[in-house]
């Protein structure tokens, strides 16, 4: 494809609108209805396009040749595996652990990047940590909800505007510095504008219930 979003730019389409997040200013925008439907039309005939309209020019990128520094095509983002259930059934079979103190720890560092607007180094650290650590053995699981278990404990503690975003980034990155490949998840809506994040593995919801998460569609998934 000759255009590509640019580089820290992803969208979804919500009904008949699509809705973008800008990784570089950490910010949400949508398009005016006429630009809107310049990016619908465009997106479909994407493979054959020669120049971009106008309106578009701030969220694509000239790519003959997809980079590392751009998405490569002009896709939604789009959520592996629906969720069909939580892990948070299963955590009052658990106890404290050592990973109770690890997510706290993480909890303490993500707040801190939030706190300086750092949402990118955020992303770049879980992304790093995905590709640097092997895949967790059979004992992930046990991990996994070892982690929950001290998240949920600390749910008193935690007073960050942006509760969800704090809990779901530091329960990623603590899961992924382990080997456990678990998907970071912030979704939109739209009637009122809303975003929320949560942690998925596979088609189970590790941080959340399936009756909230479910009104929001996916914009960015890690």
């Amino acid at each position: 494809m000759p255009y590509a979003l640019r580089d820290g730019l992803t969208f979804c389409r919500v009904g008949e609108r699509h809705l973008f997040l800008d990784l570089h200013d950490d910010r949400y925008f949508g398009l005016s209805l006429k630009a809107d439907h310049q990016f619908d039309a465009f997106v479909a005939d994407n493979a054959e396009a020669v120049e971009a309209p106008l309106t578009l020019g701030r969220l694509l990128a000239w790519e003959p040749l997809a980079t590392q520094h751009s998405t490569g095509n002009l896709s939604p983002c789009l959520l592996p595996d629906r969720p069909t259930s939580t892990a948070l059934d299963e955590i009052p079979t658990i106890g404290p652990s050592i990973h109770a103190i690890g997510i706290w720890s993480m909890l303490s560092n993500t707040a801190w990047h939030l706190r300086r607007k750092n949402i990118r180094g955020l992303i770049d650290d879980l992304r790093a940590r995905k590709t640097s650590r092997p895949k967790s053995p059979e004992g992930g699981w046990r991990c996994t909800l070892q982690t929950i278990w001290g998240l949920q404990a600390a749910r008193a503690l935690i007073t960050a505007e942006n509760k969800c975003l704090l809990r779901s980034m530091s329960l990623a990155r603590y899961l992924a510095g382990r080997g456990i490949d678990a998907k970071l998840v912030i979704g939109v809506k739209l009637a009122p504008f809303g975003a929320h994040s949560w942690v998925q593995d596979n088609d189970r919801i590790l941080n959340d219930r399936h009756e909230i998460v479910r009104i929001f569609t996916p914009i960015l998934v890690i």
